[in-house]
């Protein structure tokens, strides 16, 4: 990741932190992050150089809460987001760059309300694809690129969020639009792994620590998804194991065999996609090293 970008993020975050300060009417989210000591106008003094750091010697202006003013078209929102604010950034090849950030709404529903409200302003569907992966931690998340004109104007949409977080919706503008972007509408994939991984509950008095678990399937045959995570209980392995193949049967998966030791528990599955194709699937639970805790991984394969 490049430092201009990484600036980028700070600037987003120090957005979010300014648009919740005293007065500005925000609600302050504990997963948005905490700013500790210093005051309002200490926070836009930082902010205004992380700015400079992100534009160099050229000026940056930031926007706490609003669209940039200069924006030489409309850009509609959508009714249930909030604008935490944006970022206009000139180049020295004569194109203008716009970072606008919102939060709310799910990425499903951010992408198609840019995707109806674009096409009728006149704009170019180039990509447009939401997705939901699956598994112990679930994640929403889509992306779109629209043009205008196929050289005016290139918008791309990048929204995602995950578990109880904000959903974190970035709008980045082009003028003029870069022409790479523009050339071809890309086809959406028609099978895509991980949107056969269902997603999975909890099951009661099982927690989640993280979405890694260490375990992997390899195989060299393509396409594959997987879902690790490290789950915490006092319960059984055998009984997780139970709940978690009950869930995988009610999103239509068909189990093959089941084998279970104490420390580990096996099943393989089959399932279909929507063009008529079948997947293999298998999930692994497993003890882990520290006692209470567990390892999973959902894995398929086609």
């Amino acid at each position: 990741m490049g430092r201009r970008r990484i600036v980028g993020l700070l600037v987003a975050l120090l957005l979010v932190l300014l648009a919740m300060a005293p007065g500005s009417g925000g609600r302050a989210l504990a997963q948005d992050g905490a700013v500790i000591g210093g005051d309002d106008a200490a926070l836009r003094t930082y902010l205004a150089r992380l700015a400079r750091a992100v534009g160099g010697p050229l000026s940056v202006s930031v926007y706490v809460a609003q669209l940039p003013p200069e924006l030489p078209f409309a850009l509609p929102l959508p009714p249930a987001v909030r604008l935490v604010g944006s970022i206009t950034r000139p180049s020295s090849e004569g194109r203008t760059f716009y970072e606008i950030a919102l939060d709310g709404s799910t990425p499903g529903d951010v992408m198609t309300f840019y995707r109806d409200a674009l096409t009728a302003a006149g704009w170019t569907v180039i990509q447009s694809d939401a997705t939901t992966s699956g598994g112990f931690d679930p994640t929403a998340s889509a992306f779109g690129s629209f043009c205008l004109n196929n050289t005016e104007a290139n918008i791309t949409l990048d929204a995602f969020a995950a578990g109880t977080q904000t959903n974190i919706i970035t709008l980045n503008v082009q003028i003029p639009a870069d022409s790479f972007q523009c050339q071809a509408v890309i086809a959406p994939i028609t099978v895509d792994p991980y949107r056969l991984i269902p997603m999975l509950a909890l099951p009661p008095g099982v927690a989640l620590q993280n979405n890694t678990s260490g375990l992997s399937f390899y195989t060299p045959e393509a396409p594959v998804a997987s879902a690790p995570a490290t789950l915490s209980s006092e319960r059984p392995l055998a009984e997780i194991a139970a709940d978690y193949n009950l869930q995988l049967q009610a999103a239509g998966w068909t189990q093959v065999s089941a084998e279970a030791g104490g420390t580990f528990a096996l099943s393989l599955w089959t399932l279909p996609d929507t063009e008529g194709g079948t997947w293999q699937g298998r999930f692994l639970l497993m003890a882990a090293g520290t006692p209470g805790q567990y390892h999973a991984l959902l894995y398929i394969q086609q």
